[in-house]
């Protein structure tokens, strides 16, 4: 975790996706990153609804999660980027690399890089099922990863990163992870 990670805004993005049983949590989050990446890059497609039952299927959540409550949680999702960020771009799936000040080299994939008119926002997807009331911690937890990102995304654009965030996916919300500058 990052000292000077702070968290910033909250914002509700969907109602919790509905669950049946007890997914694995690891491979549900697969399924979903693959779902919202396809549905970001072309959200309109007739086969959408397909497309996420194959992924669920082969995922063996089928009977766990609707490909419909993930379509609608996709949809809505979307809406959010483009009513708070009013995107000029949406970048699933972003690869970045960057070396780090040990010299190692790190590489990676921003689940969604978002770029607007002052600059880019990046968001990373959890599936992390706990309630509302641990996702600030949570996402805290990952500060370390979106500062990573944050660095990597402006050493190769050298365009400033205007914000960051967690956006949990299965209980429908994102928090903003800020980093106060001494």
């Amino acid at each position: 975790m990052v000292a000077s990670a702070a968290i910033g805004r909250r914002i509700e993005t969907a109602p919790r996706l509905p669950l049946k049983g007890n997914p694995d949590i690891e491979i549900l989050g697969e399924a979903l990153h693959n779902i919202f990446a396809a549905d970001l890059i072309e959200p309109n497609h007739a086969s959408r609804g397909a497309m996420a039952t194959g992924v669920l299927e082969s995922h063996g959540l089928s009977g766990n999660v609707a490909a419909d409550d993930v379509l609608a949680c996709t949809s809505r999702f979307q809406g959010c980027l483009y009513e708070t960020f009013k995107p000029l771009s949406i970048r699933p799936e972003w690869p970045v690399t960057m070396v780090l000040d040990n010299g190692q080299r790190m590489n990676g994939w921003i689940d969604v890089l978002v770029g607007t008119e002052e600059g880019w926002v990046i968001i990373d997807h959890k599936s992390f099922p706990g309630g509302k009331n641990e996702w600030d911690q949570k996402a805290l937890s990952y500060s370390g990863q979106l500062e990573a990102y944050r660095r990597a995304v402006m050493q190769a654009t050298e365009r400033p990163v205007i914000s960051q965030w967690i956006h949990f996916s299965v209980g429908g919300g994102m928090v903003e992870v800020i980093f106060n500058q001494a």
